[in-house]
């Protein structure tokens, strides 16, 4: 008699889950429930448990127990319609998912019979899961160098017409922040279900090595360009002693002039950065600005032996 009170107790709680809202349900405690289900099949008498009703009762509760935790995992929020699309292709069974159903019961799922289909649902549950970790990293990425800007430092000009020139540099958290930003992307890159997000991941992984690479060349240039200065626009010897290096240095010092306007009117770290062709203009820059500084190294390095 024990054993039928607990098999018409199970029915009757299988029953009332399967009428159960989707949107309600929890889970959790379906399966802790179950758990005392099946404490209570097993402490019944051994001179039973060869029986149908038994044999019937066990596997009932074990084929719910063994639901219960991938409803846990498809009650997620991280599913989104395109994982329930993959369980209807893992299942064969076409159904109404949560998403357009806000009426759909717990029976409707039951029904597929998940627990044959465990494996699949895993691994659906776990993209889902997954995905949805790309999908706010990529959100805190918008959110994070959408609103990190430039700071200045201000550099007075020499000549006859002297300017004052704003000069780029990052708070040291923001190139804190961008390290870590890049191990993140990095990390996304690796992952197996990048597939969705495949495009925003690679787009965000260019625009923090631009970033990177585009801060380093341009504290290398700023640095380089302030020293000389002085001596190729405000110096007459220098102008008279090395002319070509001179007007190459003009060619540069208008150069990066421009650049360096367009970034303080832009405001925004990764806006500057991203504009195609940046990099490879710092770059023919550089490579001037290094012919600018070996000429005055040896113009200079001439007058130290004459008048040493």
């Amino acid at each position: 008699r024990s054993l039928w009170n607990i098999t018409e107790k199970c029915l009757k709680y299988f029953a009332e889950t399967h009428e159960a809202l989707w949107a309600s349900i929890d889970a959790n405690v379906m399966e802790e429930t179950a758990k005392e289900f099946m404490k209570s099949v097993k402490k019944t008498n051994r001179s039973i448990k060869f029986s149908n009703v038994y044999l019937e009762t066990e596997k009932s509760v074990k084929d719910f127990l063994a639901t219960c935790p991938l409803i846990v995992a498809l009650h997620h929020q991280s599913m989104r319609p395109r994982h329930w699309a993959l369980l209807m292709k893992a299942t064969g069974k076409e159904f109404t998912p949560p998403y357009q159903d806000p009426e759909l019961k717990l029976g409707g799922l039951l029904e597929l019979n998940l627990h044959e289909y465990g494996e699949q649902v895993d691994e659906i549950t776990d993209q889902s899961q997954k995905e949805e970790k790309m999908e706010v990293n990529i959100a805190n990425l918008e959110n994070q160098w959408s609103s990190v800007d430039w700071e200045f430092d201000t550099f007075t000009t020499h000549g006859a017409s002297a300017e004052e020139v704003k000069l780029l540099k990052m708070l040291d958290e923001d190139f804190e922040q961008l390290e870590a930003d890049q191990l993140t992307v990095q990390s996304m890159l690796g992952n197996r279900y990048m597939m969705t997000f495949e495009d925003q991941i690679h787009s965000w992984n260019s625009a923090l090595n631009n970033i990177a690479d585009i801060f380093t060349l341009l504290g290398e240039i700023q640095g380089t360009w302030s020293y000389l200065e002085p001596l190729f626009v405000g110096s007459d010897e220098v102008k008279k002693e090395l002319p070509e290096d001179a007007k190459r240095f003009v060619g540069v010092d208008q150069d990066l002039k421009v650049i360096l306007k367009d970034a303080t009117n832009t405001g925004n770290v990764k806006e500057t950065c991203v504009v195609e062709g940046r990099f490879k203009k710092l770059e023919d820059i550089n490579e001037r600005l290094s012919l600018c500084k070996k000429s005055l190294k040896d113009f200079l390095s001439g007058k130290q032996r004459i008048f040493p």
